[in-house]
Formats: structure tokens, C-alpha cells, sequence
């Protein structure tokens, strides 16, 4: 089946803004399997949280200012420090669902720092 395949089947059954893409096998790993193993390895190299986070969202940019991002499809976490820290990709906006999970990402390396 064809991505247009795919997206016409989902508009004729009540989809709206519908997009496909090419899925490899790393996009087929459950979801808190991947932001488990992502968090891990944000504990373990704490200079790769920001490299975490944008694996985990498919995220293209990441900023501590929104800058030039499209509003639509920019989102905003808060740091381990407390300070905004904006995350964008092209064409698809975050569900609430992929935030709680960046957000507990952070917070999780954030309370590990404490101690």
C-alpha cells in the first residue's frame, strides 16, 4: 500500500489533516521501551540529554529561545534548570502524550543530578 493509499483510507474514515511516511524498524519500538533506553542514556552521558530529547520527539531543532521556529509545530519544556527550552520538527506538531514524555525525560536527569 502507498502512502497515498493510506492517507485516503484514514480521510475516508473521518481523518483530517493526515499525513504518511516511510517507517523504518527504530520506529517501530514501543514507545516507553525507546524513552526508557533514551533516558538511560541521558543519565549515563548527561551531555547527551539534549541529543535524547530530540531522538525521542523526532525533533529537527532545539533552542533556549523560539526564535524563527513555526509556532505550529513548536513546543515548550522546561530545562533542568527551571528555563525554557523549545523543541521543533517540520510539519507535525507534539502530542501531549510525546511532551509528558520528554518533560519526565528531563526531570528524571534533573532529579538524578541532585543526589
Amino acid at each position: 500500500m502507498t502512502s497515498q493509499q493510506v492517507i485516503a483510507a484514514v480521510e475516508a474514515g473521518g481523518g483530517t489533516r493526515t499525513r504518511a511516511g516511510h517507517a523504518d524498524a527504530r520506529d517501530l519500538v514501543d514507545p516507553a521501551t525507546r524513552a526508557l533506553s533514551l533516558t538511560a542514556r541521558a543519565l549515563r552521558e548527561p551531555s547527551m540529554l539534549h541529543a535524547a530529547l530530540l531522538s525521542l520527539l523526532s525533533a529537527d531543532a532545539m533552542a533556549v529561545e523560539p526564535g524563527r521556529f513555526d509556532p505550529a509545530t513548536t513546543a515548550q519544556l522546561c530545562d533542568p534548570d527551571g528555563q525554557p527550552l523549545y523543541v521543533s520538527r517540520r510539519g507535525l506538531a507534539f502530542t501531549l502524550t510525546e511532551l509528558s514524555r520528554a518533560q519526565a525525560l528531563i526531570n528524571v536527569c534533573a532529579q538524578a543530578s541532585v543526589r
